[in-house]
This record gives C-alpha cells, sequence and structure tokens, in this order.
C-alpha cells in the first residue's frame, strides 16, 4: 500500500465526495442544485473513465 492509500484504506484512483447535509430540509432550489452537481460529476466520470460498452453501477449508501 503507498503512502497516498493508507489515510482511506482505498487504492489509488479518482474519488469524487459529495457531502449533502440536511437533504430533507432544503427548497427546491437547493435541491434542485444538489442534484445539478451530482448529475454533472457523474457526467464527467463517464465522460472520463467510462467506454462505449462499459457498465456502470452506482450505490447509494445510507
Amino acid at each position: 500500500m503507498k503512502m497516498g492509500q493508507k489515510p482511506f484504506g482505498k487504492p489509488i484512483g479518482s474519488y469524487v465526495t459529495i457531502d449533502i447535509k440536511k437533504l430533507k430540509l432544503m427548497t427546491s432550489e437547493e435541491l434542485e442544485e444538489t442534484s445539478n452537481a451530482l448529475a454533472l460529476e457523474l457526467k464527467d466520470i463517464i465522460k472520463d473513465h467510462i467506454g462505449d460498452m462499459d457498465e456502470v453501477l452506482v450505490v447509494r449508501a445510507w
């Protein structure tokens, strides 16, 4: 394991964290902004890292 891997215990790679607080208390505008930010990140990941025939798994964690 390389030095950069130790703090998180994850292999070297590209990771995106979107920290959303008080989701259930957001206004419609705030929820739309948050949804747009998530959509843009997913589009960038797909464009940069996913081939035409690759499969994608999106996991929702609670």
